[in-house]
């Protein structure tokens, strides 16, 4: 046990923030959570949340896999949790054209 938390530590602590803010976005709405207060109004609020926090929890998903595959082969994990960045940055960039300022 000790030699998972030590190699998969991080990965599963980034996964679980990752996971209560995507859970927070869809359940309160509220796309203030992954954005800057500063920035411009968005075209539909409710939406972008939904749609970000499940993008969130994606991401979140990714990370537990990132720190499993940890315990077995380094190189796989790295190339799957580079591949889960770039799907979810891919579908993020769409969301934020859809729903975005």
């Amino acid at each position: 046990m000790n030699v998972f938390i030590e190699q998969a530590g991080m990965s599963l602590l980034v996964g679980a923030l990752l996971l209560y803010y995507g859970i927070r976005m869809i359940l309160t709405g509220d796309a203030g959570v992954m954005r800057r207060n500063s920035a411009q109004p968005l075209k539909d609020e409710k939406q972008y949340a939904k749609e970000g926090g499940k993008l969130v929890i994606i991401m979140a998903i990714g990370s537990f896999v990132m720190g499993i595959l940890m315990l077995f082969n380094v190189y796989v994990a790295i190339a799957e949790i580079c591949l889960v960045l770039l799907v979810v940055g891919c579908l993020w960039k769409s969301m934020n054209g859809k729903y975005g300022a």
